[in-house]
C-alpha cells in the first residue's frame, strides 16, 4: 500500500482529535472554572525509507490552555469561592500531591476536613485544613483567612482556623489536568495526554 495513504490518514486522525477538543471547549463554555484548550497543527517530516523528503505527517498539539480569569458570579453561599485577579488555590489531588484551581464550592466532610465539591482536600499554609467540630459557621476573608464563627454565643469567640494556600506560579509553568492545573515537575512524558 502506498505510504501516502498513511500520511493522509494522520491528517484526518488529528483533525478528528482537534474537533473533539473544540467540541469539549464549546460544551464547557458555561462550566465554572473551565479553561479551554488551545490546539494547533504541526507538520513532522516522514523519517526513514528511500522516498523523497516531500512527505510530512500532521499532528494536532495542545499548545496551551486559555488561563484568562473568568467572570465572578455571586452564589450567595459563604463557601463558594473564587480567586479574584491572578493566582490559584492549592488543593490535594487524588495522589496526595499539590494541584491548583481557581474556584471551588467548599464543604466540610464527615471527618471535619475542608474539601472541594469533588472531595479534594483544600490546602492551607501548613497542609490540609481541619475545621473544629463545634457548631460554627465559616467565613473566608479576601486574603484567604478561614475563620470559625460560633452560631450560638458571642461572635467575639470567633477563631482563626488557618489560611488557604494561595499561589501565583507563572502560567507557562502549569499544565491542565481534568479539574485542576499541576506544576511542571508532575507533567507527563512527551507524547502522552
Amino acid at each position: 500500500m502506498d505510504r501516502l495513504l498513511y500520511v493522509a490518514m494522520t491528517g484526518a486522525q488529528h483533525s478528528t482529535l482537534r474537533h473533539a477538543a473544540l467540541a469539549n471547549n464549546l460544551a464547557n463554555v458555561n462550566t465554572t472554572g473551565f479553561k479551554a484548550d488551545l490546539e494547533v497543527f504541526r507538520a513532522l517530516p516522514v523519517v526513514g525509507g528511500n522516498g523523497e523528503r516531500t512527505r510530512t505527517y500532521v499532528t494536532d498539539t495542545t499548545v496551551a490552555s486559555d488561563l484568562t480569569p473568568g467572570v465572578l458570579h455571586s452564589t450567595g453561599r459563604d463557601l463558594d469561592i473564587s480567586v479574584e485577579g491572578e493566582g490559584w488555590l492549592a488543593v490535594q489531588d487524588a495522589k496526595g500531591q499539590e494541584a491548583y484551581i481557581r474556584s471551588a464550592s467548599l464543604q466540610v466532610d464527615a471527618s471535619g476536613q475542608l474539601v472541594t465539591g469533588s472531595g479534594r482536600p483544600v490546602l492551607g499554609e501548613g497542609g490540609t485544613i481541619t475545621v473544629p467540630a463545634e457548631d460554627n459557621s465559616l467565613m473566608i476573608g479576601k486574603d484567604g483567612t478561614l475563620t470559625a464563627i460560633p452560631r450560638t454565643g458571642s461572635a467575639a469567640n470567633a477563631v482563626v482556623i488557618g489560611r488557604l494556600k494561595l499561589v501565583n506560579p507563572e502560567a507557562r509553568n502549569l499544565q491542565k489536568k481534568p479539574g485542576w492545573l499541576v506544576p511542571p515537575e508532575r507533567w507527563p512524558e512527551r507524547g502522552s495526554r
